[in-house]
């Protein structure tokens, strides 16, 4: 029973998870900057009015200490996500998005001080939402957001 337990828990995806219109807007974002082998970098820094601010930018130089997604959309248009310290994946690593890649592939970075804050989050992106177009994050570690969705305390 308790092995059953542990493979289970095994399973559960770490890191952060994306809706499928979060996955269609970063692969979009990624293909515009026309930068090979590219990955969404999703950092914590100080600040904002709840204490933690989240932090987006698209980068090429990934740390052999970082946390690293791989997110695909499967054949039946679900979103299938595969996580791992950058030590664990397959060496070389092999970042395969951007426009010269041909597959849906988008990746996350997270470096190894803001993964403990946003481990375990979903990353949506919404287009209908009266404060406009925007990346909104469900954190599960946030005890308090503010308004807008950008920051949080832990």
């Amino acid at each position: 029973m308790s092995e059953q337990k542990e493979n289970k828990e095994h399973h559960l995806i770490q890191g952060v998870q994306m809706t499928l219109s979060a996955y269609q807007k970063v692969k979009e974002l990624i293909i515009d900057t026309g930068e090979p082998a590219t990955a969404l970098r999703i950092y914590i820094q100080g600040g904002g009015c709840a204490g933690f601010e989240y932090g987006f930018q698209f980068d090429a130089q990934i740390g052999d200490q970082e946390w690293l997604s791989l997110s695909q959309v499967n054949e039946v248009g679900e979103i299938k996500t595969d996580s791992n310290w950058v030590q664990d994946w397959p060496q070389p690593l092999q970042i395969e998005s951007g426009p010269e890649f041909s597959g849906e592939k988008v990746y996350i970075v997270i470096d190894p001080y803001s993964y403990p804050l946003i481990n375990g989050s979903l990353l949506d992106y919404v287009n209908d939402d009266p404060t406009g177009r925007r990346f909104i994050f469900k954190n599960p570690r946030a005890k308090r957001t503010c308004g807008c969705g950008s920051s949080f305390e832990a």
